[in-house]
């Protein structure tokens, strides 16, 4: 039997010979193929083949090697589940609970079959951090619990809502929306009006027509009950 390149030679020989299995290092340098082939009565198109299979087995043995061997990356995720897991225990979970209930946070789950719960509650956390919370500088915990209770206020009476059709929380939660509607339908139909009347008395200025509406005082009296409430 012929041996090829030293060491590596058994190798190439079985690759050349068509036996399965059998990873031969690549021959990275011309002069050292010329040699093989020289030496050994190898021609070209023989060696090619030979590097070929061994090409296709290395890839074969290290796909292999890749399935049996972890991932780094996967393994240290699986370690710190597992590290977790463990930190997890009941002792950690009442200490935990615990340490909320000495500075006052109330434990809360979910209610039954409603799993957008916490994606409302993380709307409202981003609300007040955003309009309240980050713009301005507190000195101490006294003032953040006297910005959140104004945000509460403000949030409840105050601030339209786009979701609701631009009326308060509390409007809405009363039930009060269709008056509000019911406000801005006839205070846009009286705007128009009161347009097409301006128009008229500038086409005529002759007309004595009392164009002119209290818009004001008409608002105020379709909203008062909303407005009495605070609402």
């Amino acid at each position: 039997d012929r041996v090829v390149l030293g060491e590596y030679g058994e190798e190439a020989e079985r690759s050349r010979r068509g036996c399965s299995g059998v990873r031969l290092r690549v021959f990275m340098e011309w002069g050292t193929k010329a040699e093989v082939m020289r030496r050994h009565g190898i021609h070209s198109a023989e060696l090619a083949r030979i590097e070929k299979r061994g090409i296709e087995g290395a890839l074969a043995a290290l796909k292999e090697n890749r399935r049996k061997k972890p991932d780094p990356e996967k393994e240290a995720l699986a370690n710190e589940v597992a590290r977790v897991k463990e930190a997890l225990t009941e002792q950690s979970v009442e200490v935990t609970l615990l340490r909320k209930n000495e500075i006052g946070i109330t434990q809360d789950h979910s209610r039954p079959h409603t799993p957008n719960d916490n994606a409302h509650a993380e709307a409202v956390i981003a609300t007040a951090k955003r309009e309240r919370l980050y713009a301005g500088e507190f000195e101490n915990i006294y003032e953040v619990q006297d910005a959140l209770d104004d945000l509460v206020d403000h949030y409840n009476n105050v601030r339209l809502r786009q979701g609701i059709g631009y009326v308060t929380s509390q409007v809405k939660h009363m039930g009060l929306e269709e008056m509000v509607f019911e406000a801005r339908r006839s205070s846009l139909a009286r705007a128009r009006e009161e347009r097409l009347q301006y128009n008229k008395r500038i086409e005529n200025p002759e007309s004595d027509q009392d164009w002119s509406v209290d818009q004001e005082a008409e608002t105020v009296t379709l909203m008062e009950p909303v407005l009495s409430g605070r609402l």
